[in-house]
């Protein structure tokens, strides 16, 4: 299933996030820094917005480097921006300069690989951003630089048709990422001029990244257990989500946690249920009194937290929770 995202740089205008991602926004791509200006000036402002309103990220740098030892350093540069940082998407190198229009395709070749093997070997997923007549024309394919070749990596092309329903003769099976437009509009996105990039994702990035372990995720982390040993808790309650996860749990899940802040969250187990449904007959979400010193499921009593009045007195402490349904 394709996603569609943009690409934000300091030349956009301020955007609301949450906005975007409430009208269906799925990823962006915010402009780390270049060769010139090391930090773009909006990057990491846009990058907290994303990760307050959950919105995928990858990020790119506009290279201006000329030389092998030139585009390590930007490498380096751009390293220093984005550690601490975790990306769903790719880090892109931009390679596009009207100053290295008239390098060789060898040289422009190994500038490429020279950048992107430094990022990669930092543990990150790195592809190449061009425009279609560059990644058609600038290029040597078969050439190998330190071991490898442009065929390795992903490409974000840009050659604007406008539609995505107008498709691209620059696009093919190494694509990642297809800017179909610079005259774009989404809401709740600050358009740079009079327009805005647009963009449409072919692979499954977020899935792909965090499996790997790469961009500040570690790796497996998107199918990562996060159900500890319950019977071997001792202390305050904690957060328990499933062992198996449908669609209809989640949903379920995210109605009763509604109802609790972080700090109030620290204080329960909650464990979710199967085999329920909407109407309050069957169990939703169960909640342990103590866990201490059980070594045995059936030992723990549970309750039955379905609704907002019941969340409610689950929130009012202990000594109340025998107006709950015990299970």
């Amino acid at each position: 299933m394709m996603k569609i995202g943009v690409d934000l740089s300091n030349w956009n205008n301020m955007s609301d996030i949450k906005k975007a991602k409430v009208n269906g926004l799925d990823f962006a791509i915010i402009k780390a820094g270049s060769g010139v200006i090391p930090v773009d000036g909006k990057f990491n402002v846009i990058y907290e917005q994303c990760k307050k309103y959950n919105m995928p990220v990858g990020t790119y740098w506009y290279l201006y480097s000329k030389t092998v030892t030139g585009a390590l350093n930007e490498a380096g540069n751009l390293l220093k921006n984005i550690k601490g940082k975790q990306f769903e998407y790719p880090i892109w190198l931009d390679f596009e300069d009207p100053s290295q229009a008239n390098l060789s395709k060898r040289r422009k070749t190994e500038i490429a690989l020279a950048f992107m093997n430094k990022i990669e070997k930092n543990g990150y997923y790195i592809g190449l951003y061009t425009m279609g007549s560059w990644f058609n024309n600038a290029f040597d394919y078969s050439y190998s630089y330190q071991g490898r070749t442009l065929k390795e990596f992903d490409k974000w092309v840009a050659h604007w048709t406008h539609s995505i329903s107008k498709k691209s003769s620059c696009v093919d099976n190494q694509t990642g990422i297809w800017q179909y437009t610079n005259k774009g509009n989404f809401a709740g996105i600050g358009k740079a001029g009079n327009g805005l990039d647009m963009n449409v994702a072919f692979k499954d990035y977020p899935k792909i990244i965090k499996e790997k372990g790469l961009n500040g995720f570690s790796k497996n982390s998107l199918n990562k257990k996060e159900v500890p040993n319950i019977y071997n808790m001792t202390g305050v309650f904690k957060i328990v989500k499933p062992l198996k996860w449908t669609e209809e749990l989640k949903k379920s899940w995210n109605i009763v946690m509604e109802y609790f802040n972080e700090s109030e969250k620290s204080q329960y187990i909650v464990v979710a249920s199967g085999q329920y449904d909407f109407k309050g007959t069957n169990p939703i979400i169960i909640v342990d009194e103590n866990l201490n010193g059980h070594t045995k499921r059936n030992e723990i009593t549970k309750y039955l937290v379905r609704n907002e009045k019941e969340a409610s007195i689950l929130k009012s402490g202990q000594k109340n929770w025998n107006k709950l349904i015990k299970k």
